[in-house]
Order: C-alpha cells, then structure tokens, then sequence
C-alpha cells in the first residue's frame, strides 16, 4: 500500500477519489490516477467498532423510518452571524442541515463550533469532516466534540486537493483518507456517512469502492450529482454488494446564474458544462423522481450562492425542503 500512497498527491490508500477527470486524469491534471491500473483496494483494517446509536442518531433514524429525510447544505461562510441566520431560514423545512466546505470558501469556522450554531438555531447538523486540512489526532479530537455535543451523523471525506480552491497556499495533510476516517469514526454513536458518485470514472468500480467504506463502518452513502438513471444504476450494483447500505441523493438547486457558475465548475463528472436553470420546481421534480429508487431514504439539497445571496438561497431551499415533506 506505501508506493500507492506515494504516488497518490492525496495519500489514499483507498481510492480512487471522486475527482478523476473523464480520460482518466488525477484531479490534479498532471498524472493518470493511479488507482485505475491497481483497481478498488478492500478494506483491511479491524472489524469497525460498536456502540449504540447516541439520541441524536436515534431521532435522525426514526425520521427516515417514516419517509425520506430532506437535508440541506448549508451555504458554506465563515460568519457565526451568517451561519445562524441561514440556520435560522432552514430551521423547521428540513430535518438536517450539511455543513461542508466549498472550493470557493475554504476557511470555515471549527465543525464544533459550526455545529452547535445549529443546535441553538433548531436544526440538526450534519457534520462534513475532509481529511485535507487535518491528521488523524486532529480528527479524532473533532470526532470526540462532534459526538459530545450531539451531531447524529458525520459525513466522512478525503476532501479536494488544496490547490483546487482559494486557498493554494495550504499545505496539504491528508493522513489519512475517507474510508479510514470512516473507521475512526465507528463506535461514537453518530451514523457515520460517506460519499460516492455514480457518474466519475471509474465508474464500474465505484459501486465496489462504497462497498469497501462500509466494511470499515459506514452505515449511509452520500451520492453526488449525476443523472437520474446513472444514480439508479450505482445505487442497485451497490446494494447487491452491500445490502444494508442506505443513500441520500444530491439535488442541486440553483438559484441565480452566479450560484449556478459555481455550482457547475465543481460538480464531479459536469466538466464545467453549465447546469440547467434549476428553480424550485424542477429541484422538486428532480427530488421525487430520485426518492423512487429503491435503498434511496433521503436527499440533499446542494446549492451555491453568490456574494450577498445566502440567504436568497437559503429561502428557496427551504421552500424546496418543504415541498418534499421536510421537517414535518
């Protein structure tokens, strides 16, 4: 596994990542990824450990036993004030809110921190965790406040290279990878989460590559932007590998021609092609065709804004979360 992992620019001992251009190419653009000569590498590590799903993870489960739970992307700043009042516009139409980071706006407030905005504002948050900017003691420090103050589920990321974003300057970590911070995860009582796309290459082996996170401890799959039948083929070979896996499905929803500039340049597989005028409606219209896939429990609304837009976004969002039910 070293000499993959020296070669690999993000250190992955289970890769492929989701940024592999459509000939092959490392996010980077300057190699071939290595992972599509050496194939998916099982996971090897210990059986993931353990524990009872903490209250937060009990109620967040209960949700989805119900119906489908409608999650929202909260607009990626590093503003306490802008962070609540976009909580605030999201609190009571969706029953969680994913906090990640966006190329765009790579320096965030602490998860923790982050995390328990929401809590006050009555939103449940999701915590998105990338190994880029952080190493393995740093993670488990994050993992032990996220459970702490009653995150239900952190979404375990590699997270992009660096260079990608508006923060060139940072050197990159990368000590260890998703799948790995997926079993340092494992047994803290949140449902630990990862992600997959079903449209990057290789696209074959994705449907493997989920399979192996999940022998390390995932419990739900995050799946990317991709079309309606490419989604449904990932999530079927996938489930035949794993049977218990379940999938929340990315919806973008773009607002404003600015959000949808960004939103495009940054979607796996999308080449940069310019998204379709998604208002509302066809946001809802997307979503309920998505939720019809079987082993589908959710959706997760995506969306950019532009400067001076988060809380337009923030409002339509919202209206597309409760359209499908979310919250209630």
């Amino acid at each position: 596994m070293s000499s993959v992992v020296d070669v690999c620019p993000k250190r992955m001992v289970y890769g492929p990542c989701q940024g592999v251009h459509q000939d092959g190419a490392c996010e980077l653009g300057d190699r071939r990824c290595v992972f599509l000569d050496l194939g998916v590498p099982a996971f090897s590590g210990p059986p993931p450990a353990e524990a009872p799903a903490s209250v937060a993870a009990e109620q967040l489960l209960a949700v989805a036993e119900r119906r489908p739970i409608v999650i929202a992307e909260l607009v990626a700043r590093a503003d306490v004030a802008g962070q609540q009042e976009a909580a605030a516009r999201l609190a009571g139409a969706v029953d969680a809110a994913l906090l990640g980071d966006a190329p765009w706006e790579r320096v965030q407030l602490p998860p923790v921190l982050r995390a328990t905005l929401l809590l006050q504002e009555g939103v449940r948050p999701i915590v998105g965790l990338a190994c880029r900017d952080r190493n393995r003691v740093a993670l488990e420090g994050e993992l032990q406040g996220l459970a702490a103050v009653g995150v239900p589920m952190v979404l375990c990321l590699t997270g992009d290279h660096p260079s990608l974003g508006d923060r060139a300057d940072a050197a990159a970590v990368f000590d260890l990878d998703s799948t790995r911070l997926a079993a340092l995860a494992a047994g803290r009582g949140m449902i630990v989460a990862v992600a997959e796309s079903a449209s990057v290459p290789p696209v074959a082996t994705r449907p493997a590559r989920v399979a192996s996170k999940a022998a390390a401890g995932a419990t739900v799959c995050f799946v990317n932007h991709g079309s309606a039948d490419e989604v449904e083929r990932f999530v079927d070979a996938a489930r035949v590998l794993t049977p218990s896996l379940r999938f929340v499905v990315s919806v973008p929803v773009a607002v404003s021609e600015a959000a949808r500039g960004r939103l495009a340049a940054f979607l796996p597989g999308s080449g940069g092609d310019p998204l379709p005028a998604d208002g509302v409606a066809a946001a809802v219209a997307t979503a309920e065709r998505l939720l019809r896939i079987d082993g589908v429990i959710g959706v997760d609304l995506s969306a950019a804004a532009g400067e001076g837009e988060e809380a337009l976004v923030a409002d339509r969002v919202a209206e597309v979360a409760t359209a499908l039910g979310g919250g209630s």
